[in-house]
């Protein structure tokens, strides 16, 4: 790859690897908020009865924990220790 000392390989292989990861982690965000911005936009211009509502609003509330999942997700992988705050970035290679 380079030229230079086998840590900056690794760390250059980490970042191609990372933005690979993102990209997905994107995509897959991206997927569920779509889907709640269309029921969103149905329950604003659809009538709409009681029970497609609800469905419409169970779609939100879906959507919303997966959201959350892939947030979670990424976090525990980025900063294993995320929900006491003591977690760290893994290191070039470790991944």
């Amino acid at each position: 790859m380079t030229s230079g000392a086998p840590d900056a390989d690794a760390l250059l292989l980490r970042i191609r690897e990372l933005e690979s990861e993102f990209r997905t982690f994107v995509h897959s965000v991206n997927n569920p908020l779509g889907v709640i911005r269309m029921a969103v936009y149905f329950l604003q211009t659809a009538p709409a009865d009681h029970e497609r509502r609800d469905e419409y609003f169970a779609l939100i509330s879906e959507n919303i924990d997966r959201v959350e999942q892939l947030v979670r997700k990424a976090r525990s992988v980025y900063r294993p220790d995320a929900e006491t705050g003591s977690g760290s970035p893994p290191a070039p290679g470790s991944g």
